[in-house]
């Protein structure tokens, strides 16, 4: 959840993105022994109830095509990535 969080605070989530963190906390609650895993998922998912529509608009489906930088799509997307270079 942290690392997804920490994307979106830079705008690098994608709306799927969004969707899975909020799925995430759904299995983290009242699914865990632990304590503060449902105490953790909580306020994740407050932000996402109230200010989805603001993630969203930081959010993108596609950065580079959204960005329109001038490199083709042709090009496999994924190797331009951070994690791939």
């Amino acid at each position: 959840m942290w690392s997804v969080l920490e994307r979106m605070v830079k705008g690098e989530t994608t709306f799927k993105e969004i969707d899975l963190l909020y799925d995430v906390t759904k299995q983290i609650e009242g699914h865990t022994i632990f304590a503060f895993g449902e105490g953790a998922s909580w306020p994740v998912q407050g932000l996402l109830r109230h200010f989805k529509n603001e993630i969203e608009k930081r959010s993108h489906d596609e950065p580079l095509v959204k960005k329109k930088s001038n490199v083709p799509y042709l090009i496999d997307q994924h190797l331009l990535e951070k994690n791939n270079a």
